[in-house]
């Protein structure tokens, strides 16, 4: 009996590990759901967000209207790239389409009013940036 189990559990991983080389990684990556230009500033002032946590100046966030909470953004500014998460809302200045928080215009050496490419998935698995933050410094 312990022989069969065996052989059986033996062919069950063949069957798997075969049929997961055969399938393409990309079928289990997310696709951005959008791209394009926004306005961005910087804000640093505050205590509590809209999520409801404590401000962090220092953190990789970015305050924006209408994305749910923890979207993730891959925010291009020049040839420097950074990944935020949505937590806040604002920018309540016309023209402007998001807020960076002050660690995240830091990662992107951005001050200031200006235009940054976004790239935003919907809360599932992705790839990230080949250059990602800790190589822009």
């Amino acid at each position: 009996m312990f022989a069969v189990r065996m052989l059986t559990a033996v062919v069950v991983c063949v069957a798997l590990s075969t049929a997961a080389q055969a399938e393409p990684v990309s079928r289990y990556v997310a696709k951005p759901k959008a791209t394009g230009r926004m306005v961005a500033s910087v804000y640093s002032q505050g205590s509590r967000v809209a999520a409801g946590r404590k401000f962090d100046p220092d953190a990789m966030t970015v305050a924006h209207r209408s994305l749910p909470f923890g979207t993730r953004l891959i925010v291009y500014y020049g040839s420097n790239a950074a990944e935020v998460v949505v937590n806040d809302r604002g920018p309540f200045v016309r023209g402007r389409d998001i807020d960076l928080s002050r660690g995240a215009a830091k990662a992107l050496h951005f001050s200031g009013v200006g235009r940054v490419r976004v790239v935003y998935w919907p809360p599932l698995p992705q790839d990230r940036p080949s250059k990602l933050i800790s190589e822009n410094q």
